[in-house]
């Protein structure tokens, strides 16, 4: 059964109950369906991490494994799927609040915009991400809100709660933790952003796939 599902322009990632990592394979502006399914290499850390959630950025993958700890992978997640190299991820420091763990993490279309959330629906940022330093240093809380589910456009974030929909404003690169929540009304099960940050959709089916 597929738990996350992660795409950046080019690429589709999609990651199984168990914890495999599936690429889809071939796509292009011709063919966006692509042709193939390949199996990510998870040799390097497989015996130690158990991947829970996945998120894909135009120049880095950063997941999230089923003890809340987090990890990141340098490199185009386009071009994986045709590297001769096993991919190498790199344990991420910082913990959330006292007494809670990760359980999700969210990528922007630009590299400074990581977000996350542990089990008790804190919203968390990552700070001082450079161009030179994708890692950071840190994670800074969010008040305000408690979330089930975020989703970053251009712009914003988008964050899905029990009580509606909120959108983070006023996120830059000088200002990665933004200037407030804007409530949006709304029942919804999921939200998805894309790269504009006007483009954004409501999901409410399930994703399911079978993989051979």
């Amino acid at each position: 059964n597929i738990v996350c599902v992660a795409s950046a322009p080019g690429t589709l990632w999609v990651l199984s109950d168990e914890g495999r990592v599936y690429i889809r394979h071939g796509i292009t502006d011709a063919n966006p369906c692509g042709t193939q399914w390949w199996k990510l290499n998870l040799e390097q850390i497989s015996e130690k991490v158990q991947f829970s959630h996945i998120s894909c950025g135009c120049d880095v993958v950063w997941a999230c494994d089923i003890r809340g700890k987090i990890l990141m992978m340098v490199g185009a997640p386009q071009t994986v799927s045709s590297c001769e190299f096993v991919p190498v991820w790199v344990t991420v420091e910082g913990s959330p609040r006292a007494n809670n763990t990760f359980t999700k993490i969210f990528v922007g279309p630009q590299s400074y915009m990581v977000w996350a959330l542990d089990n008790a629906g804190n919203v968390y940022v990552r700070e001082a991400i450079f161009p030179d330093f994708l890692v950071g240093t840190g994670w800074v809380h969010v008040d305000g809100i408690k979330a089930s589910h975020l989703s970053i456009s251009g712009e914003a974030v988008w964050a899905l709660s029990k009580t509606g929909v909120f959108k983070r404003i006023g996120i830059s690169e000088c200002n990665y933790i933004g200037e407030s929540w804007l409530f949006i009304s709304g029942n919804l099960d999921h939200i998805s952003g894309e790269l504009v940050t006007y483009w954004w959709f409501f999901v409410t089916t399930e994703i399911k796939s079978v993989f051979d």
